[in-house]
């Protein structure tokens, strides 16, 4: 629109469009994340490590991740944060098709990689060796692409 003119719905919805639903969902209730027992939990001073669904096919993350004690190990190690022992992987209905990878803030602000496994399993690889926590923040996917 131009400067002066009063926005109308056509002129939002052409401009913004569906887009809007997925930056604002106030019905959608966000479910923490069970992480593997005694490795993990949400870093204090955070947000909880949670996910809810979007509109059917969208899946949110939030929250921040750390090791109970060290770190995750070398560069690249593979750490399952959800699939462990004690930890549950996302539901059938919240799993990407495919594996999805995702740049993250981590602790040593070098970024680490988070990949979400079809089978619902969060795996984490750090940027360094000294990483202790990595963020959710941000990420966002399609379960069906």
């Amino acid at each position: 629109w131009t400067t002066g003119e009063t926005p109308t719905a056509a002129i939002f919805n052409a401009h913004v469009g569906d887009n809007l639903t997925y930056l604002y969902a106030p019905g959608e209730t966000w479910t923490l994340f069970t992480l593997t027992t005694g490795v993990y939990q949400s870093l204090s001073g955070t947000r909880s490590s949670a996910y809810r669904q979007v509109n059917g096919s969208r899946v949110q993350l939030r929250g921040t991740i750390q090791r109970i004690t060290g770190n995750f190990g070398a560069i690249g190690t593979a750490n399952d944060v959800n699939g462990g022992t004690g930890g549950v992987a996302l539901a059938a209905g919240l799993r990407p098709a495919q594996l999805r990878s995702f740049a993250v803030a981590t602790s040593s602000s070098v970024s680490g990689r988070l990949d979400v496994l079809s089978t619902g399993v969060l795996r984490y690889r750090p940027g360094t060796a000294a990483d202790t926590w990595f963020s959710l923040e941000g990420i966002e996917y399609d379960v069906n692409n």
